[in-house]
């Protein structure tokens, strides 16, 4: 497996994946979406724990939690970010939350406030950091995940024991 680091999308990359997906569809069509049943089940994993994980921290995290969502197709497992588009839910902000900010927003930013030394938001993670660096990376998310990667291993690897015995009779 290997991460990638590029830009503000983290993905980890199976290899050998599009080959296998291949002949799990040559050995029936039901196998594509068991597969694709395995990503959503880790994704919903990683975003139960990374949820349980924002709690914890309290504060805007608390709040936003809600806003992290598990989805899963064939080719993948994603944990995204996704606020409400209401300003009245507390999810609105999660991008803050979870990603923090380069600069103060709203009220905090008007120039009366320039010298504060608080800052409004958490520091901007930037898109140069490793998936499940505990100490960098999107806050809450990375740090559960850090914690949790051994659980989130061990499901998806159970969940492909069992497709590849019901695709193949291994």
């Amino acid at each position: 497996m290997a991460a990638s680091t590029g830009g503000t999308n983290k993905v980890i990359t199976v290899e050998g994946l599009r080959e296998f997906r291949k002949a799990l569809k040559e050995a029936g069509e039901q196998f594509p979406k068991e597969l694709k049943a395995a990503h959503l089940d880790v994704a919903q994993i990683a975003a139960r724990v990374s949820q349980s994980e924002a709690r914890r921290m309290g504060g805007v995290q608390a709040k936003a939690a809600g806003a992290l969502r598990g989805s899963g197709t064939a080719t993948q497992a994603r944990l995204q970010v996704k606020p409400s588009k209401s300003k009245r839910n507390a999810t609105a902000m999660a991008n803050v939350a979870f990603w923090g900010a380069k600069k103060r927003t709203g009220w905090y930013a008007k120039g009366k406030f320039a010298d504060s030394p608080k800052p409004q938001h958490k520091e901007w993670v930037g898109n140069d950091w490793e998936v499940m660096d505990p100490t960098k990376g999107p806050y809450a998310i990375n740090a559960a995940l850090a914690a949790h990667q051994g659980d989130i291993y061990d499901a998806f690897d159970a969940a492909l024991d069992r497709l590849v015995s019901r695709a193949f009779g291994n």
